[in-house]
């Protein structure tokens, strides 16, 4: 289905019909078929076709530019993040940046702590620790549930809506908070 709807993507707009489909078009469809396969491995993102479109478009924006190498997949990850907290009105570079490196911090908390999921009380703790080293972001709870990068299943614990947030964040915390 994914194979389909990535040939679907690239062929809107075109007057080509199934039977005219170059070798070219199928090139690119295996492509960017591989390369989201590779960035979907290990099922750390759904499947979800909004995901796709998203990594589709990034994908083919890196390649036109000539930018596209191994590390564009962290590219793509970042975008999905900014779609994200602009979901929750976070549009801002400075605010964005802000909230990244508050995720960045809390994965790093989350596998120091070896935990996938903390309580609100204990996420406030978190915040708070936060603020004594870092300009706190106000809201920050509620921002990460409005974009969809926290959630909480019981109305108690929060934890990362994907994998790939933790897993992309957690690298990011590298450079920043490890010693």
């Amino acid at each position: 289905k994914r194979h389909e709807f990535i040939k679907k993507w690239l062929t809107i707009g075109s007057t080509n019909d199934e039977e005219n489909i170059s070798n070219e078009l199928y090139e690119r469809i295996d492509h960017i078929t591989s390369q989201f396969n590779t960035i979907m491995k290990k099922n750390i993102m759904d499947s979800r076709p909004i995901y796709l479109i998203t990594i589709i478009q990034t994908l083919e924006n890196l390649s036109q530019n000539g930018n596209f190498h191994l590390t564009s997949f962290g590219q793509c990850y970042q975008v999905l993040i900014n779609e994200m907290l602009r979901k929750s009105k976070v549009t801002n570079p400075q605010d964005i940046d802000g909230v990244i490196n508050f995720l960045s911090y809390i994965s790093y908390y989350f596998y120091k702590n070896n935990i996938y999921l903390v309580s609100e009380d204990e996420f406030e703790k978190i915040v708070t620790e936060y603020g004594k080293k870092f300009v706190a972001i106000t809201g920050i709870k509620e921002i990460l549930l409005d974009g969809g990068i926290f959630y909480s299943r019981d109305n108690y614990n929060l934890q990362f809506s994907q994998k790939y947030l933790y897993y992309f964040l957690y690298i990011c915390s590298n450079h920043l908070f490890q010693k």
